[in-house]
């Protein structure tokens, strides 16, 4: 007796009805996996601007740690970046910028360390640091276009600079303030962000963005405010975030929170956060 079996015809079309379940199933899984990523991504950023607060308390002040101190490092810093608050010593060479300050200053050194990794030293990666949705490492200097919407680079942030996140200095880029000229130098930035923190309390924290997935800060690179007092950026440019969703950024607040939401990324702020040290604009 003759055993049934599948004919052609059938086995095509279980394989057609296998590939469409996996066409249906995929983004699905895929999204999801990203919206994981997402709350990971933001609980470090919660983390980072939680930290914040304690490093202002334990201080006795309201600054901050916008750069490090490489006086009589070897070699010194070729480049100083928005990164050493915390994070590592990154273990790839920087394609750029090979003696900047997130390969000289040491892990120890970094302040944010001595809470979210207390005694960890060398080149480990350290998790509070890393999104797990990190897909470029470029930064750009001042004056320069901020190439962002270019294809993934071959290295992530965290492998490059040893830090995913970056800490807020674009105020640093902005209008006279209080008698500061427009581009502070680096050994006045923590004067001039103690005097900037003072004023950022209550509903002021709340909406000032302290950190930002660095996607988004090279991004807002060059941003100004929307009303045009300040001049016009030259580099106008919006695109997709690490999370895939266009324009829509994750940012750690002043205040300890953190959201993922929608940012203009032309413009220094809306309704909702900002990122200079004034809102009389």
């Amino acid at each position: 007796m003759r055993r049934p079996a599948f004919t052609l015809i059938e086995l095509l079309l279980v394989i057609a009805i296998i590939a469409i379940l996996l066409s249906i199933l995929l983004p699905a899984l895929s999204a999801a996996k990203e919206a994981a990523n997402v709350a990971y991504c933001t609980a470090n950023l919660g983390s980072l601007a939680k930290t914040a607060s304690m490093y202002m308390d334990d201080e006795g002040k309201r600054t901050q740690p916008w750069y490090l101190r490489t006086t009589g490092m070897t070699p010194s810093p070729s480049y100083y970046s928005e990164y050493v608050y915390g994070g590592y010593r990154h273990t790839v060479d920087n394609p750029d910028y090979p003696n900047s300050d997130t390969m000289i200053v040491p892990t120890r050194l970094r302040p944010y360390n001595k809470y979210l990794a207390p005694g960890v030293d060398g080149r480990d990666p350290i998790r509070s640091y890393i999104c797990p949705s990190d897909k470029t490492w470029k930064t750009p200097l001042v004056g320069q276009s901020s190439n962002a919407n270019a294809p993934p680079d071959a290295y992530c942030s965290w492998q490059v600079n040893g830090n995913s996140y970056s800490i807020n200095w674009y105020w640093v880029n902005g209008p006279p303030w209080e008698g500061h000229p427009s581009w502070y130098r680096l050994d006045s930035m923590s004067i001039a962000g103690e005097q900037m923190l003072q004023r950022k309390i209550g509903a002021e924290a709340a909406k000032f963005a302290m950190f930002c997935e660095s996607k988004m800060n090279a991004y807002m690179y060059d941003a100004r405010p929307a009303n045009g007092y300040f001049g016009v950026s030259a580099i106008q440019e919006l695109g997709v975030g690490w999370h895939r969703k266009f324009s829509t950024y994750a940012m750690g607040f002043l205040d300890g929170h953190a959201e993922y939401r929608y940012v203009d990324t032309r413009y220094t702020g809306d309704s909702g956060f900002d990122v200079w040290p004034t809102v009389r604009y």
